[in-house]
């Protein structure tokens, strides 16, 4: 018996809305893309507006959370570490059909120093 992937795949979105409708967890996908200017963390999460999503930065880690309109229950969670090349003062979020887009711009400004190491004999 063959199962086809598409119906699957409809099949899974849907018990996933239907569970977050009803007061179950919200599964998200999330994707990282790198870039030479900045590194993008794209997160959808079905049946989600951009009002349920809240964005946090803490030392030097990103929190990316969402709750229920009344604010006491959680859909879900996230952290994640920042890279030390970010720069936390310029962390910038967009929603667009359906998906968060949280730009996380890196420092060219970041100064290397090269240790030299001794030989101690």
């Amino acid at each position: 018996m063959k199962i086809d992937r598409n119906l699957t795949k409809v099949l899974a979105q849907s018990a996933t809305q239907i569970n977050t409708l009803t007061g179950g967890i919200v599964e998200t996908q999330v994707r990282i893309v790198r870039q030479p200017e900045s590194t993008i963390i794209q997160l959808k999460a079905p049946s989600l507006g951009m009002e349920a999503y809240n964005i946090e930065v803490v030392n030097h880690h990103l929190i990316v959370y969402a709750t229920t309109d009344d604010g006491k229950l959680p859909l879900f969670h996230r952290t994640v570490p920042l890279p030390l090349h970010v720069n936390e003062e310029s962390v910038e979020a967009v929603y667009q059909e359906g998906i968060l887009q949280i730009i996380l711009p890196n420092d060219q400004d970041l100064d290397r120093k090269r240790i030299d190491i001794q030989n101690n004999l």
